[in-house]
């Protein structure tokens, strides 16, 4: 990789590794009568309601915040907006670390929120990935950044679970998140290159149609929603079930995000490689079809061994939908506002994961189970789409003249 691209995959890898820190903390801080932010009397469907409440921030900031970042990135450049962007990454995290120690649980819910808003780094990242890639190679550099995402979700949830388990305070992974967001701020002040955006693309930017108004944008946004509505019931609910049905632990929850990170990984390695061969509707129908048999199978082994074999299925496919989704977007929006395109896109990501939170709340009122059986009817439906498009795509290329 050239220089940029490492220092692009470090971004990314940084970014992520600082949000998953928390990530094994969060379920039992809230499920555990010893947690300290809810009451100890507080009834169990109450402890999952603000469970998901605080789950649900994250994505609401990240929807909002994310395609104005995006927007900003393109008329300023990506470098500016990004570094301001991680300023306010790392103070929402130190906030979180100290609304734990104060047990504050509405200081722990405002910081969640605003480090939704500031956190736009993947969806730059992936703007100047497009701005500096030829076509031919940005399907592998966009599958490397999602390598580095995935990996991201490996070492970040196992030092969480390591660092709250060693040092037995719920707050430390927070504090080491706003650590590992401030050394993400250094690599992209001092190693990503100023690339300003000219006047003369401003200019470009705003007169150029609206995004939605572009009919294969707006195909490859709604399967982005559906998509991710998939894939944020399927994890909404991951650690939820994990400490349910098997008592796990932070450091378990860890080990268990490194299993699923893992074949995720190789799923994007995958999709890089096969991006450029294989059309991206049939790499789509593909990606959601394996989506929708792990996500519909995880609820039936009783073994831990049995449920990473269906958590591998489910992973492989994520990823390859992912990319699908991703490049589709980048593809079809205009060189000028890919970061605008991309923010849109990590913004509906991320919206999903809100309206997953909700659903998945009034899902799982008659049983954990059928948040899983909602997420592969979503996966299941986008490899409809994916399928009715190449469909008719293969008859267009078919038809004489």
């Amino acid at each position: 990789m050239q220089r940029i691209e490492w220092i692009l995959f470090l971004t990314v890898l940084l970014a992520v590794a600082g949000f998953a820190l928390p990530t094994p903390v969060i379920t039992p801080m809230f499920m555990a009568q010893d947690g300290g932010l809810l009451a100890v009397d507080t009834g169990q469907t109450e402890r999952v309601w603000w469970l998901m409440g605080c789950f649900a921030l994250y994505p609401l900031g990240q929807m909002l915040g994310s395609p104005w970042l995006g927007r900003l990135s393109d008329r300023f450049g990506r470098k500016p907006v990004l570094s301001a962007a991680l300023v306010g990454v790392v103070f929402s995290y130190l906030l979180m670390a100290v609304a734990i120690w104060w047990q504050w649980l509405g200081l722990l819910l405002t910081a969640r929120l605003l480090s939704g808003l500031c956190n736009g780094t993947v969806a730059i990242a992936q703007a100047l990935a497009a701005d500096i890639s030829a076509p031919e190679r940005k399907p592998i550099l966009f599958s490397r950044l999602n390598i580095a995402l995935n990996m991201g979700w490996i070492i970040g949830p196992l030092a969480g679970g390591l660092l709250a388990e060693q040092s037995g305070e719920y707050a430390m992974p927070f504090l080491v998140a706003g650590i590992v967001a401030l050394l993400n701020l250094c690599s992209v002040y001092w190693g990503l290159p100023d690339r300003p955006q000219s006047r003369s693309t401003v200019t470009a930017a705003v007169k150029t149609a609206g995004l939605w108004q572009f009919p294969q944008v707006r195909l490859y946004l709604l399967l982005t929603l559906l998509s991710y509505g998939a894939i944020m019931l399927y994890f909404n609910f991951f650690n939820v079930w994990l400490v349910e049905r098997f008592g796990q632990t932070p450091f378990e929850l860890a080990l268990a995000a490194v299993v699923v990170s893992v074949p995720m990984s190789v799923g994007s390695w995958l999709a890089g490689r096969l991006s450029g061969r294989v059309d991206l509707l049939w790499l789509g129908l593909a990606g959601h079809l394996l989506m929708a048999l792990g996500m519909g199978l995880f609820v039936v082994p009783p073994s831990l061994l049995g449920l990473y074999l269906v958590m591998t299925i489910a992973g492989v496919g994520i990823t390859i939908g992912e990319q699908a989704t991703a490049l589709g977007v980048s593809n079809n929006a205009p060189a000028e506002q890919q970061g605008e395109a991309m923010g849109l896109y990590r913004g509906l990501a991320m919206g999903s994961e809100l309206s997953a939170a909700v659903v998945g709340a009034v899902l799982i009122l008659p049983g954990l189970e059928f948040a899983y059986i909602g997420a592969a009817l979503l996966a299941l439906s986008c490899a409809v789409i994916f399928l009715q498009q190449a469909v008719m795509q293969l008859g267009w290329r078919l038809m004489p003249g």
